[in-house]
């Protein structure tokens, strides 16, 4: 007698591996991500991005934080908020080194 093989049962069905559409596999380029918000440029060395993204998060919704590569980073926050950042990104400079770009992105 041979075995028929028994339909998959939809929980067997989700076990499968899903491959996320198109969309899904890119990245939001930052300029859309940070459309409306007072952006900066800051590099800072590559083991520093930590350091960073926690002051970021620890500074109750000041700004975003948004990785290109090592440490190019741009770094977003409400238009509101912008001389609170300037004030933060000018402590990196002193703490850890920090460059900034001196051509800030202002909302429209």
């Amino acid at each position: 007698m041979t075995k028929q093989a028994r339909p998959a049962t939809p929980r067997e069905n989700s076990r499968e591996k899903t491959h996320g559409t198109n969309r899904s596999k890119r990245a939001l380029p930052i300029e859309v991500a940070s459309a409306g918000l007072f952006a900066r440029r800051v590099n800072v060395r590559p083991p520093d991005v930590v350091y960073v993204k926690g002051i970021l998060e620890a500074s109750e919704g000041l700004g975003l934080v948004f990785a290109e590569r090592g440490g190019d980073l741009v770094i977003a926050a409400p238009p509101d908020r912008q001389a609170d950042l300037d004030e933060l990104l000018a402590d990196l400079v002193t703490e850890i080194g920090a460059r900034i770009d001196a051509d800030p992105r202002i909302p429209e």
